[in-house]
């Protein structure tokens, strides 16, 4: 990789501004690809104080402020466990194999201080983007929106939750707290399966929800079958869904906070 970066930089000083601003793009790439799976690398290990260096400071704090105790790295272990789980429920085989994660691309927010990344891992494309906020000289792994996205950027933090739908019939999820549950029926459509040739495609929406729970993130999850009703605190999700509803119509948690 070093060769490499070597070769493309001293190309750029050849090329003038253009090849060196696609120097950087590459540079950036890689950073992001090489961090993103230095943390994959580091939940199957175990290795909590690695999974920490990979973070950024935002999540750190709000794990630190959700625990109302501080780090405490004994309870952190135990996150980072339940994190492994979820990655290997999702990509056992591939992940287990040595199979890295590949950035397919990314998008720069807020002057280049948020990135906003799409990753696949043997020609399967995480569901949900993963964003990157810039600390000193690197990026660390933030996973949903930060807290400080601009006003004229909110429009981002659509992609925060991921709804799917495994009926026949279209359904209503939204999100709030226990407190102040959302507006009924309020919420957003997620539209029924799709099937073709006897293969289903579960329907799907993208939901903007407050962080109230969970290890990285997390929020209170609302259905509506003729009234309201809670399903639950849902655990977010790196590797796919966040809330689901089954053939029958009912709301699930993929992992409850």
């Amino acid at each position: 990789m070093l060769q490499r970066m070597a070769v493309v930089l001293a190309v750029s000083c050849l090329l003038g501004p253009v090849s060196a601003a696609r120097a950087s793009q590459v540079a950036i790439s890689e950073q992001l690809e090489t961090q993103f799976n230095r943390y994959v690398s580091a939940l199957l290990a175990d290795d909590s104080q690695e999974v920490q260096q990979t973070l950024s400071a935002e999540k750190l704090q709000r794990y630190a402020n959700a625990q109302g105790t501080g780090l405490d790295l004994v309870r952190f272990v135990a996150v980072v466990s339940r994190e492994k789980d979820k990655l290997l429920r999702t990509f056992g085989p591939l992940v287990t194999e040595g199979v890295r994660f590949e950035l397919l691309s990314y998008e720069s927010l807020e002057n280049g201080l948020v990135l906003k990344a799409q990753f696949a891992i043997g020609g399967n494309e995480l569901p949900k983007p993963v964003y990157f906020v810039k600390e000193g000289e690197e990026y660390k792994i933030n996973f949903n929106p930060p807290a400080n996205l601009s006003q004229s950027l909110q429009e981002f933090t659509y992609d925060s939750y991921r709804a799917e739908n495994d009926g026949n019939h279209q359904q209503l999820v939204s999100c709030g707290s226990l407190q102040a549950p959302p507006p009924i029926p309020g919420g957003q459509l997620v539209p029924p399966q799709s099937c073709f040739l006897g293969i289903c495609t579960p329907g799907h929406t993208y939901v903007s929800c407050p962080n109230l729970c969970g290890s990285w993130a997390g929020s209170w999850f609302y259905g509506y079958r003729g009234s309201s009703y809670s399903i639950g605190r849902c655990d977010y999700n790196t590797w796919g869904r966040d809330v689901w509803f089954d053939y029958y119509g009912n709301g699930r948690c993929n992992d409850s906070c």
